[in-house]
């Protein structure tokens, strides 16, 4: 049977299976059935029906035997059927059974497909359907083929939208739905959609069946065959009436919202949004309310008309639902108030209102005498509302905020609009770029500042324009050589630009840093331990000296409490110090450190409170310090002050020289630990014991001894190491010297005296017996201060015997003072000039002895002198000793030595001159009125009588009075010389500012005529500015330059230049004339002096050479005499 069915069915791509009619047994299969069973041909004829469906399958093997009896019976079975594989996989079969016979048998055959995926496909199918008919939205399909394209198919939510039932519309065209106001460009859309086979969506109005107008979003798509052919066009149609209103709504909050952008102040903003909320909302009853602090609620700020009608006089709120929602900021609505207990009016006709409360400014109110007139969609427009209108006063607020700020700003403030041309400029800005508001008022920023492009500055500039962000940076400002913070904050209108100099604070935080890092640095490498502690005593930071000090690891401090870390015997002082540093803000303490290993080291402990910023306690911090070797120093130190407290004390004595120094070298010995002490001095090869003190006959006062042998001739080797001592001189290496020889020191400590460089002899401490131990420091030390002590001694002592013998030669009035003003010298001099012996003013203070000094110029200069430690000087009328003095004053660290020279001849010489002076005022008023005037009527008479007598004189008459009129002439040019030579001293202006370059511009103006004349040129040099009278500067021009033209001859050329000094400036002016003759040269600048060649007065270069005297300049003539000629002269600016 397996050979007969694998023959004829095995090519077959269907199952085959052979079943006994009778009992329905598997007798028979192909290897396709095998392949899609999963089970070979033995095992499915060994299985039942059940062995191979799913467990929930209704089919069962009794099922199975009918149908196959059935078919063997003469009636064909076909059914469908899910089989469950070896593989646990379900497959869907399609089985056909049929009679049949095969060798003479007869079976029932099976014919059986896999339509899986079939099954599959008609399940999606379903989904599809059930979905489509169940969808919120409508659904239609019409039909391309049928004529005008009718609808063929239409869910229940499209028959739900329209209102008309499913045969209503059967065989419709969705124009049905369109009035008269539907957009024409929506439906040309849809034609358009249609003729091109392409998907759309448009909104459009429709009209339902009841005439209701509703928006319509419809999207239309087309539907194609296999072959690509079209076969139905689906549309789905959604109702969007409430967000096309909400929109509407939206567009017409976004306009109103633009209009309140424009509002500048708050009643503005009051008034906008009063209107807008009727606008957008569609109420007309509303109310915008600001808090007022002084009536102490909400004040009506701007009402509707509605509200008017309603109430004349909208009161301030201060209690009820409008009052309880802006103090909770609750955005509600409230709707039937005629029944709430609430109402601030109970009588009124409203019966719904929205609060709406927008920040601390106020509330908004709207209000409907209907009572359900407002939904959820009324609130948030509300709430978008009353958030535009809190920006909004923000904006107007910050905007006052800001007109104030700029006002204020003491920063440098500008401001550019979108187009980068400046709007503002601030007097801080201008100073510091040099440019005025006016100047660069309307200029574009980056034409007038091209050094900006490509920089920081300008891209910090875009980026705030570019994203509507403010910016800041902190950079260099190379073109300005500064550090520059920049905040810019834009806005629509452009930016507003604060500009900081920040080079100070640049400075500051990079010296801060350092300092930083320095401190973290220095904590490193620090010797003591630094520790930082938090509240409770552990341990939060610590440097690595702690850790190598106690022996700990980072990790075992962390968890360590502080008072671990010392002995119990410790722990009560520890902690008591501790609350002192809590307490009062620092302790110290000392105690002993354990190690890990419990080794105690003697520590002092620094604490001080750790706050933060607003005070409160954070912990302490401090370091803590081996006080190990302090303690042993510090009783080393109390050896050695004592020691110099005896130094100190022996020295301040006004005893004797030899004695104090006999009584510190008995001090010392003692200190020393030796049995002498001895003050040496050196004279021709010579070592003599001025002080010796001790047992050593050698070593006593007087005794001498050749240098070449003792011990202080390697004291004072420039090579030797000051003090020089030996402890064992026999194991030191000094048996066989000279000085061992004759002394027989073994140990030694010296020290050099040195008087002005000048080694002069030796400090020394000696004993016959060596010592066992090194001098140490201490004792050194006592020996060097001990030597310097007696150096300064002989070297003041030898100072004050200069002294005496230098001021004992001063013939001038001579006294000093110590830095207490207390008088230390008084010569002769003085005392009998001012008849103050000097018995008695010595060791008094200067200003309680003489009081009548104080307060004047002495006192101010002796006082001056001593702070600054520069000499000065002052002139002083002593009216107790009826003299002038003028006093010269030298400082030092001592006090002040004060030299008084008599100047009473010169200042009665001085008051001569004036009074000279002023009879020379009186002279040249003489001069020029008295004489001037007699003059003036010769040349007058005179030239009368050449006109009366012209016919009858003779030419040797009209030349003698040619000569008188020259002569009288001659005489008013001297008169006028004097007059200004006299002048120059006593009616010359105050020294200005003065530019000489302008000074000589003028002259040359006033002399063009005789310069063109004399066909001379004039070439001036660069000339500086300097402090001078403008006049007599003009004066001293004017005379060079006349000089140079009329001694020059024609075609003259005059040089005017000038030359910087250390102390002011040269000036020259030259000609290139026949010169000035080496004779005369000596005498040029002398009155009347006029040179052999001049018919000027002769006047004018001594005016000149009095000019400049007053300027403090000199003034001097150079020339060879036959060639050219420069007058120099200075003056002074330093």
């Amino acid at each position: 049977m397996k050979e007969t069915i694998s023959t004829v069915f095995d090519d077959l791509e269907i199952g085959i299976t052979l079943h006994d009619p009778e009992t329905g047994a598997i007798v028979g299969v192909n290897s396709r059935l095998e392949e899609l069973y999963g089970y070979s041909s033995a095992q499915l004829k060994e299985m039942e029906v059940a062995d191979y469906t799913p467990a929930d399958s209704p089919f069962t093997q009794a099922d199975a035997v009918e149908r196959i009896r059935a078919a063997a019976e003469g009636e064909p079975q076909t059914f469908e059927w899910q089989i469950e594989r070896s593989n646990g996989q379900q497959v869907w079969v399609r089985v056909r059974l049929a009679e049949t016979q095969l060798d003479g048998d007869r079976y029932v055959i099976a014919e059986i497909r896999d339509i899986t995926e079939r099954k599959e496909r008609e399940q999606e199918l379903a989904v599809k359907d059930q979905a489509i008919e169940q969808a919120p939205v409508g659904v239609t399909m019409t039909d391309p083929a049928q004529e005008d394209n009718p609808l063929v198919y239409a869910n229940p939510a499209f028959t739900d939208l329209i209102g008309y039932s499913e045969s209503e519309i059967t065989g419709w065209n969705h124009r049905k739905l369109q009035g008269t106001d539907t957009d024409e460009a929506a439906t040309a859309e849809f034609r358009t959609a249609i003729d091109t086979e392409e998907s759309t969506t448009v909104q459009l109005r429709n009209y339902r069946k009841d005439g209701t107008m509703f928006w319509n979003r419809v999207s239309l798509a087309p539907l194609y065959d296999d072959s690509g052919r079209l076969t139905n066009w689906v549309g789905f149609q959604q109702d969007v009436t409430d967000r096309k209103n909400w929109e509407n709504k939206l567009t017409a909050l976004h306009t109103a919202t633009h209009e309140l952008m424009s509002a500048t102040t708050s009643q503005d903003v009051a008034e906008i949004a009063c209107q807008m909320a009727e606008n957008v909302l569609g109420f007309p009853i509303n109310s915008v309310n600001f808090y007022d602090e002084a009536e102490g609620g909400l004040a009506p700020i701007a009402v509707s008309e509605g509200v008017t009608n309603l109430l004349d006089s909208p009161p301030v709120l201060d209690s009820g639902l409008a009052w309880e929602a802006y103090q909770h900021e609750d955005a509600h609505i409230r709707h039937n108030l005629d029944k709430s207990d609430d109402l601030y009016n109970p009588e009124t006709e409203i019966k719904s209102e929205i609060f709406v409360p927008f920040g601390a400014y106020g509330i908004m109110i709207v209000a409907s005498t209907e009572a359900e007139a407002f939904d959820e969609t009324d609130l948030s427009l509300a709430k978008i509302l009353a958030s535009n209108i809190e920006s909004t006063l923000d904006r107007t607020e910050q905007e006052q905020q800001y007109r104030q700020l700029t006002e204020r700003i003491s920063e440098g403030y500008y401001a550019v609009d979108t187009d980068w041309t400046v709007t503002y400029w601030n007097e801080v800005v201008a100073e510091r770029v040099g440019i005025a508001a006016d100047d660069i008022l309307g200029e574009n920023i980056f034409e007038q500042f091209p050094q900006i492009n490509g920089t920081e500055y300008e891209e910090v500039l875009r980026e705030a324009m570019e994203l509507q962000t403010p910016q800041s940076r902190e950079f260099y400002y190379e073109p300005g050589a500064y550090w520059i913070e920049i905040h810019a904050y834009p806005d629509e209108d452009g930016i507003a630009v604060i500009s900081s100099d920040i080079t100070e604070r640049k400075e500051q935080q990079h010296q801060l840093e350092a300092e930083q890092a320095f401190i973290q640095q220095s904590l490193e490498a620090l010797d003591d331990s630094f520790y930082m502690l938090d509240a409770n005593g552990y341990l939060e930071r610590w440097n690595p000296a702690l850790t190598e000090i106690t022996g700990y690891s980072d990790a075992e401090l962390a968890e360590i409490n502080a008072i671990e870390l010392f002995s119990e015997v410790d722990h009560e002082r520890v902690t008591e110090a501790i609350g002192a540093v809590l307490e009062t803000g620092s302790a110290v303490v000392e105690a002993e450190l354990l190690t890990k290993e419990g080794k105690p080291i003697p520590h002092e402990f620094t604490g001080t409170r750790l706050t933060d910023a607003e005070g409160n306690v954070r912990g302490i911090i401090g370091i803590g310090r081996d006080v190990s070797e302090r303690r042993e120093r510090l009783r080393r130190l109390q050896k050695q002050e004592t020691a110099f407290r005896r130094l100190h004390q022996t020295a301040s004595t006004s005893a004797p020289f030899e004695e104090k120094i006999a009584d510190l070298l008995n001090f010392g010995r003692e200190y020393m630990g030796v049995e002498q002490g001895f003050f040496t001095r050196f004279e021709n090869g010579t070592q003599r014991v001025v002080v010796g003190v001790g047992p050593n006959e050698q070593l006593q006062d007087g005794a001498e001894a050749p240098f070449s042998e003792s011990y202080c001739r390697y004291t004072v080797d420039p090579d030797s190491e000051s003090p020089l001592t030996v402890t064992n001189a026999a194991e030191e290496g000094w048996k066989d010297d000279p000085a061992f020889e004759r002394f027989g020191l073994a140990c030694y400590a010296g020290s050099k005296i040195t008087v002005d460089g000048e080694t002069i002899g030796t400090i020394c401490f000696a004993d016959r017996n060596p010592q066992d131990r090194e001098f140490t420091e201490i004792q050194e030390t006592f020996i060097e201060l001990l030597t310097e002590w007696v150096s300064y001694e002989i070297e003041r002592a030898e100072r004050e015997r200069k002294y005496r013998r230098l001021t004992e030669r001063i013939s001038d009035a001579y006294y000093a003072v110590d830095t207490d003003f207390t008088v230390t010298y008084w010569n002769d001099v003085i005392a009998t000039r001012i008849d103050a012996p000097a018995e008695e003013v010595l060791g008094t203070n200067l200003w309680e002895y003489f009081p009548e000094i104080e307060g004047t110029v002495v006192e101010e200069r002796l006082r001056e002198a001593m702070e600054t430690q520069e000499p000065t000087s002052c002139e002083y009328y002593y009216e107790p000793a009826d003299y002038w003095t003028a006093l010269q004053i030298y400082p030092d660290k001592d006090g002040l030595a004060v030299i008084s020279k008599d100047i009473t001849d010169r200042k009665e010489y001085e008051a001569q001159l004036e009074r000279s002076n002023e009879r020379l005022q009186e002279f040249a008023y003489i001069l020029s009125h008295d004489l001037q005037e007699p003059l003036r009527m010769v040349s007058s008479y005179i030239d009368l009588l050449e006109v009366e007598l012209d016919e009858y004189l003779d030419e040797e008459t009209q030349e003698y009075m040619n000569f008188a009129v020259d002569g009288a002439d001659r005489m008013r040019g001297m008169i006028d010389g004097l007059l200004q030579y006299s002048r120059v001293e006593s009616e010359g202006e105050e020294f200005s500012e003065t530019d000489v370059e302008d000074v000589v511009d003028g002259i040359q103006d006033d002399l063009q005529l005789k310069i063109d004349d004399a066909n001379a040129e004039v070439v001036v040099d660069e000339l500086p500015t300097v402090q001078a009278d403008y006049d007599q500067l003009g004066q001293l021009f004017q005379n060079l330059l006349k000089n140079a033209i009329e001694h020059g001859g024609s075609g003259t050329r005059i040089e005017i230049s000038a030359a910087k000094t250390p102390s002011g400036y040269q000036f020259a002016v030259s000609d290139n004339g026949p010169g000035i003759p080496v004779d005369e040269q000596d005498d040029i600048f002398g009155l009347f002096d006029k040179g052999g060649d001049s018919e000027g007065t002769g006047i004018g270069l001594a005016v000149c050479e009095r000019i400049i005297t007053r300027h403090n300049g000199d003034i001097w003539v150079e020339s060879d005499g036959e060639s050219g000629t420069t007058f120099h002269f200075t003056i002074e600016t330093e």
